[in-house]
């Protein structure tokens, strides 16, 4: 009986634990819209001003939703482009509706394309298609690395909280890199990154997320995003 009770407790502790590490606080950020894609995903928009052409693609974490995020940022952003953020299409592992990302990088891509066009579809003109701006954090930020290689257009990125040192190899095409850790986060991944870039001659910045733990943004992170952002778009020194 003993020992029945201490495997409920167990498997109770474990419960609340996965619940911690999966909950959604379902944050809605002003002007959010939600659309399904022509291949049945799921994509977050935050629309930018009417003459706006720029795209700005945001990976969100494993099990995380995106709507935090963009609730942190967007107001900060929305101003320097379209905010385009597809919901992951695996849900192993996850609870309570969150996702992660399929490793599959075919599909990956098709699916920020599809994303991105649903979003374009509902304004008119046209937007940038041979240069946007990718924003990852954690398995965002890995799998947003790993699409580098074989799609330039991502030219100028900002990755967050990566489970894995940025590999310089993979910047070749890259404009200029932000990488960004939280203040109660690991940050030697991302600092690690800064310099391995900065020895290839890349444009390159490590800024800080004060007060912020993995997968969050902190109270400044609005702030420190645009300063990200304001970085990686600026023109190359001459």
């Amino acid at each position: 009986m003993k020992s029945h009770l201490l495997l409920l407790g167990s498997l109770l502790l474990l419960a609340l634990v996965s619940a911690g590490c999966c909950a959604r606080k379902k944050k809605t950020p002003a002007g959010l819209v939600e659309l399904t894609t022509a291949d049945g995903q799921k994509a977050l928009v935050i629309y930018g001003t009417s003459t706006q052409k720029r795209v700005i693609v945001y990976l969100h974490g494993r099990c995380d939703d995106p709507r935090d995020a963009l609730a942190a940022f967007a107001d900060e952003l929305k101003g320097q482009g379209h905010l385009v953020a597809p919901v992951g299409s695996e849900s192993s592992g996850c609870i309570n509706g969150a996702t992660q990302w399929t490793g599959d990088l075919g599909r990956l891509d098709a699916q920020i394309r599809a994303a991105v066009a649903a979003a374009e579809a509902k304004v008119k003109g046209r937007w940038e298609q041979q240069e946007q701006v990718l924003i990852g954090y954690s398995q965002g930020a890995a799998r947003g690395e790993d699409l580098l290689p074989a799609q330039p257009r991502f030219r100028r990125v900002i990755f967050l909280g990566s489970p894995e040192a940025p590999d310089a190899r993979r910047y070749a095409g890259v404009t200029a890199a932000a990488f960004l850790a939280g203040e109660k986060d690991r940050r030697d991944l991302m600092m690690t990154g800064e310099q391995a870039l900065r020895r290839a001659g890349k444009p390159v910045r490590f800024f800080l997320l004060p007060g912020a733990e993995h997968g969050d943004f902190g109270p400044q992170g609005g702030a420190v995003m645009a300063e990200a952002l304001a970085f990686v778009l600026a023109p190359p020194a001459s």
